[in-house]
């Protein structure tokens, strides 16, 4: 046999654990975030805008229709209590409904945070049938049926909606 040289006869040693390089977790998303991105839009306030009627809870608080002084306009208002929701859900939502335009989803005006940072209210438009589960309810009541051509631009208003991430 040949002579075996040092480097050959030492077992190969492997550390137990290795470590990759990880990305810096983003920055937590903080009121003054949110201030700015809901500052991008028109200036809203209570001040400027009437309460008309409760239209009822959606998920994270109450929705009201309301009218703008101003301009006579009628929305929906909806009140996200802060402290119950989640800051960055609450931020990629406004920036995704803000930028998206679609017939079959419904048209956002603007948002603001109330002057005791508790409440940040998202104005939407007003759909005069109500929810889509109110309608829903209608419908089993008289025992309606949905046409095809009403369930298409449902599913397709659902279809986008999921594409969006919208809440419900």
């Amino acid at each position: 046999g040949g002579a075996v040289s040092a480097a050959e006869s030492e077992p190969t040693i492997r550390p137990q654990l290795t470590f990759s390089p990880q990305p810096k977790p983003p920055p937590p998303i903080s009121m003054e975030n949110l201030r700015q991105t809901v500052g991008e839009f028109e200036q809203w306030s209570d001040d400027v805008l009437e309460e008309l009627a409760r239209l009822g809870e959606g998920a994270g608080g109450a929705v009201y229709k309301v009218r703008d002084r101003r301009t006579g306009a009628i929305m929906a208002r909806k009140s996200i209590t802060l402290h119950e929701a989640p800051m960055k859900q609450l931020l990629r939502e406004i920036k995704i409904i803000s930028s998206t335009s679609h017939q079959n989803i419904i048209k956002f005006y603007g948002a603001y945070i109330t002057p005791s940072s508790s409440e940040v209210k998202v104005l939407m438009e007003f759909g005069e049938g109500g929810s889509l589960e109110s309608v829903g309810k209608r419908m089993r009541q008289i025992g309606g049926r949905v046409g095809e051509k009403v369930a298409g631009r449902l599913a397709e208003g659902v279809r986008l909606r999921q594409f969006v991430m919208l809440p419900y």
